[in-house]
C-alpha cells in the first residue's frame, strides 16, 4: 500500500465569471432569457459586448449616429455590424435583420483573430465535425442529426455517447492530420458547414483541399476552450438560431462557477502544478502556465497553479519537466495530471480505469511534489465544453470538506441529460449516468485526498 496521498480529479475548463444560480429550461420558445452572463457573443451587431443581439444593440447604434455617443471601435467594435469600417443605418438594420431571425449574411470573430462572413441562420446544413470538442458543441446546440461526416475520435472513441448511424468516419483520432480521402468524403457527403479546432492549418487545409472548390461551403473557427468557450457557444447559439440552448449552457456553466468560488472563498488553495501524460509515457508534456490549456483554466480558480516557462518545457519527459519542484518543493504541494485519450467512455471497467491511473502515477514517484503531497489525476476531458459538467467533482477532490460527491453527481446528471448525449444513450446493456461513470479511483494503490478525508472522518 502506497501512503502516499493522490486525488484523483477530472477537470473543467474555467473562466473568470460571476452568473446567478437560477433554473435552466430548454424550451423552444423564442423568449429571451437574459441571466448573468459576463461573456459577450463574437457576432456583428453585438454592438455592447453582451451575450445576446437585440434592441439593446440598436439603441447602442442609434445613439452614435444621433451623436449622443461617440463610436469606440476598439472598445466596441461588433457595433460595426456589417463591417464597413463606419456606423450608419446600414448597420442598424443588419442588427434588425439578425433580431427578425431573416436571411443573410452576417460576420463573426474568427479565432485567428480576423472577421468571416458566414450565412445566417446556419439551418439545414450538412456538418462536418473535426474533433470531440465540435462534436460537443453540435450536441449542445441540438443539431447532431445535422452531423454527417466526423472525425475518427468522434466515431471510434464517442460511439456510446452520439448516434453515429448517419455519420461518415474520416481521418484518423488526430485533428490536424489531413488527407484527400476526407475532402472526397465530403463532396460525397455534400459537406457545406465545417466545425474544426481553429488554428491556422486547418483552415488552410480546408480551404485549398475543400472550400475553394466548393464555395457554398463555409467554416467556423472557435475556440472551445477555458475563456474562449462561452462566446463561443453564444456565438454559435445566435448563428443557428439556437440562442436558448446557448444561453442555457452559459447559465449552467457560471452558475456552478459562482458557487464554487463563493464556496472557497476564504479557504486556503492548494498549491498545483498542471501537466499531461498518457499511460504509456508516449507523451509527456508540461502543461503549466499556458493558458490555452483546459486543465490550467479550471484549475487556476480554485487553487493556485504554477506558472513557469512552459515554453521551454512543453514537450520534455517527465523528470526534466518537474525540475521546479526542488526548488519550489515547499510551496507546490501537489500534481494535477491530465492523462490524455481517457474520458467518461473509453473504459470498459472501473479496474481498468483503475490500472490507467495506477501507471501513470508511477511516472511522478520520487519527484518532490508527490513525495510532499502526492497528486491529482484526471482523464482528458477538460479540453472542450463538457468540462463544465465536472466542475464539482473537482471541488470535491480538492476540498472534500466543502463538497459532496452527491452535489457532484447531480451537476454531471444535468449535463448528461440536456447537453452531452442522445437520450437514453447506453454504456454496454445500461443506460449511462453520473452514477455509474468512471469518474474517479477507486483502487488500492493509492489513497486519495477523498477516502483520507472519509477515513479521518468517519
Amino acid at each position: 500500500m502506497n501512503n502516499k496521498v493522490l486525488a484523483i480529479v477530472i477537470v473543467a475548463i474555467i473562466v473568470i465569471a460571476a452568473a446567478a444560480v437560477a433554473v435552466m429550461t430548454l424550451g423552444n420558445n423564442n423568449e429571451k432569457h437574459k441571466v448573468n452572463i459576463e461573456a459577450g457573443n463574437l457576432v456583428y451587431g453585438n454592438a455592447n459586448n453582451d451575450p445576446y443581439i437585440d434592441d439593446d444593440d440598436v439603441k447602442f447604434i442609434q445613439n452614435i449616429i444621433d451623436g449622443k455617443a461617440s463610436w469606440n471601435s476598439t472598445a466596441n467594435p461588433l457595433a460595426d455590424a456589417n463591417n464597413d469600417g463606419s456606423i450608419t443605418q446600414a448597420d442598424i438594420d443588419q442588427v434588425n435583420m439578425i433580431i427578425g431571425n431573416k436571411s443573410g449574411k452576417v460576420w463573426y470573430q474568427t479565432y485567428l483573430g480576423w472577421p468571416m462572413e458566414i450565412t445566417y441562420p446556419l439551418v439545414d446544413r450538412n456538418i462536418f465535425v473535426g474533433y470531440w470538442q465540435q462534436a460537443e458543441a453540435a450536441a449542445i446546440l441540438g443539431i447532431w442529426d445535422d452531423v454527417k461526416v466526423a472525425n475518427a475520435y468522434v466515431t471510434q472513441v464517442k460511439t456510446h455517447q452520439y448516434d453515429l448511424s448517419h455519420v461518415v468516419e474520416v481521418e484518423s483520432v488526430s485533428t490536424n492530420n489531413w488527407y484527400d480521402t476526407t475532402f472526397t468524403t465530403f463532396a460525397d457527403e455534400k459537406i457545406d458547414l465545417i466545425m474544426v479546432t481553429p488554428n491556422q492549418n486547418n483552415y488552410d487545409k480546408c480551404k485549398a483541399g475543400y472550400m475553394d472548390t466548393h464555395p457554398d461551403c463555409e467554416i467556423l473557427l472557435l475556440s472551445h476552450v477555458g475563456s474562449n468557450a462561452m462566446p463561443a457557444m453564444l456565438t454559435m447559439g445566435i448563428l443557428f438560431n439556437k440562442e436558448d440552448r446557448a444561453e442555457a449552457y452559459a447559465e449552467y456553466c457560471y452558475g456552478a462557477i459562482e458557487d464554487i468560488q463563493n464556496r472557497i472563498n476564504g479557504v486556503d488553495k492548494k498549491n498545483v502544478m498542471v501537466t499531461m501524460t498518457t499511460p504509456k509515457g508516449s507523451r509527456t508534456a508540461v502543461c503549466c502556465g499556458i493558458a490555452y490549456e483546459g486543465s490550467v483554466n479550471l484549475i487556476s480558480q480554485i487553487a493556485n497553479v504554477y506558472s513557469g516557462d512552459a515554453q521551454t518545457a512543453y514537450g520534455q519527459t517527465v523528470k526534466d519537466q518537474l525540475w521546479y519542484t526542488e526548488d519550489e518543493q515547499d510551496k507546490w504541494e501537489m500534481i494535477f495530471m491530465n492523462y490524455s485519450s481517457i474520458d467518461w467512455f473509453t473504459c470498459e471497467s472501473q479496474d481498468q480505469y483503475n490500472e490507467y491511473f495506477d501507471k501513470v502515477a508511477a511516472f511522478f514517484e520520487g519527484t518532490e511534489a508527490y513525495k510532499h503531497n502526492g497528486m491529482c489525476a484526471m482523464p482528458y476531458v477538460c479540453g472542450g465544453y463538457a468540462a463544465y459538467a465536472m466542475a464539482y467533482y473537482c471541488a470535491w477532490y480538492l476540498y472534500p470538506d466543502l463538497f459532496t460527491e452527491e452535489e457532484a453527481q447531480e451537476n454531471l446528471q444535468y449535463w448528461f441529460d440536456n447537453f452531452c448525449c442522445q437520450k437514453n444513450t447506453y454504456f454496454g446493456s445500461k443506460k449511462y449516468t453520473a452514477s455509474n461513470a468512471f469518474i474517479y479511483y477507486t483502487g488500492n494503490n493509492y489513497t486519495t485526498l477523498v477516502q483520507k478525508y472519509q477515513n479521518e472522518n468517519a
